[in-house]
């Protein structure tokens, strides 16, 4: 959640702003919004809440997508998401999820090679407004 992740960034000391928009913003000034964070070099990080609440129909792919791939903290962007799949995990940002199973060596044994990907096959659906004709899931890599 939104608090819980502005909670945790004060505690280990990181400047962090919660950009809520209304429930009624477009997907073009959700962009707007993005672009501008993208374009802000004081700011090192974006994550982009799912699903989107609002009352507008907005293409969730293209939000995440927006975001720039050096921005783009969660990894859901197609760049960062394919530099992942293909193990070019130097030069992306890997899944908070996957990557707190690695830091907290809940992945463990011997088979565990170095440089090995390990894949959390979940899929849990996401709840969107009862109007919204898209079925929203999340998966981690």
């Amino acid at each position: 959640s939104p608090r819980m992740k502005m909670d945790s960034s004060l505690q280990i000391g990181m400047d962090a702003k919660h950009v809520r928009l209304p429930k009624t913003a477009t997907q073009e000034e959700v962009l707007q919004s993005i672009m501008s964070v993208n374009e802000n070099p004081s700011v090192h990080g974006l994550i982009v809440q799912l699903p989107l609440d609002s009352v507008n129909q907005i293409d969730s792919e293209l939000i995440t997508n927006a975001v720039s791939p050096d921005k783009d903290v969660d990894g859901l962007s197609c760049i960062n998401a394919g530099k992942l799949s293909r193990g070019d995990m130097k030069d992306c940002f890997i899944p908070c999820t996957p990557n707190g199973c690695m830091e907290a060596e809940m992945v463990r044994g011997d088979w565990l090679k170095e440089g090995a990907v390990v894949i959390d096959c979940g899929i849990n659906h996401v709840p969107g407004s009862p109007d919204q004709h898209e079925h929203q899931s999340i998966s981690s890599l």
